[in-house]
């Protein structure tokens, strides 16, 4: 999953995925 993570920060959507990542982890 990492790889895909990476390779999507390439994208524009990659800023709301990590939010929604980041905040999936937090809660």
């Amino acid at each position: 999953m990492s790889a895909y993570f990476i390779t999507g920060t390439q994208k524009p959507w990659s800023v709301a995925w990590a939010l929604w990542l980041a905040g999936f982890l937090i809660s």
